[in-house]
């Protein structure tokens, strides 16, 4: 299935923090976005659609990045 656009406003400390979590993952944000809208599907009692299999998805980091300074 085709990706479609979407445009939304979200608070700016929700906005650092998800950017953030894409980079120590090392997957698109697109990627977190759709996991969590599949997962509130699902809380919902809703049908989750399935992740396309041919998707861009890129091999996640088990541990996220230390973002400290220690050497």
């Amino acid at each position: 299935m085709p990706r479609k656009p979407l445009s939304t406003r979200i608070e700016h400390d929700l906005q650092k923090e998800i950017k953030k979590l894409a980079i120590d993952l090392e997957i698109p944000l697109n990627d977190l976005f759709e996991e969590a809208l599949r997962d509130i599907l699902g809380k919902y009692g809703r049908v989750v659609v399935a992740p396309q299999p041919n998707s861009t998805k890129r091999k996640r980091r088990k541990e996220p990045l230390n973002r400290g300074f220690d050497r």
